[in-house]
């Protein structure tokens, strides 16, 4: 007895498709973004032919480290006050306390989004924080990543890694929306 689940290689949900002279606005990800700067053709084929992607396995580690972040740093701004890590690194920063926060992290059901008129494209995405820095007014746009180095990450050498790229795009993004 053969219990495989058939994988249907096309997109079936309307929304997933772009569709040429339409007049609804067209929703992708920053993470679909990023794959439209890594390769338009697979871009094109998936978002316009609508062939689908093979499916990446989980990031479970990743995941649990970004919620647990959350949850420790959602204490901290409860209470409006530097996380201790921040502290230890003479840095000014409270997690930004705001009434959407969550939905602003909640990318399927909520999250962040600007909308081009020109082009009736949206692009949203899910923020993992924002913190407040009181020295200047400023409001960073955090996100978590897990690693396994055990090493001093120096940010701009971290972020000109090939490998780190989509990270450096996903933030501009992020702060691109927020702005």
């Amino acid at each position: 007895m053969n219990n495989k689940k058939e994988v249907i290689p096309i997109r079936t949900r309307k929304g997933s498709i772009y569709q040429k002279g339409t007049n609804e606005v067209f929703k992708i990800s920053r993470s679909k973004f990023s794959n439209f700067i890594d390769c338009p053709r697979c871009f094109y084929l998936e978002r316009v032919k609508g062939l689908k992607d093979p499916r990446m396995p989980g990031w479970a580690l990743n995941t649990a480290v970004d919620e647990l972040l959350k949850k420790e740093f959602d204490h901290y701004r409860k209470i409006q006050k530097p996380h201790p890590f921040l502290i230890k690194n003479n840095l000014n920063f409270i997690p930004f306390l705001h009434e959407k926060i969550d939905y602003w992290r909640d990318a399927l059901r909520g999250g962040i989004a600007f909308t081009d008129t020109d082009t009736n494209l949206e692009i949203h995405g899910g923020v993992d924080d924002i913190w407040f820095n009181p020295d200047n007014e400023e409001l960073m746009v955090v996100d978590y990543k897990a690693q396994s180095k055990n090493e001093i990450v120096e940010t701009q050498a971290y972020l000109e890694n090939q490998y780190h790229q989509s990270y450096k795009i996903q933030m501009d993004i992020y702060v691109y929306i927020l702005r």
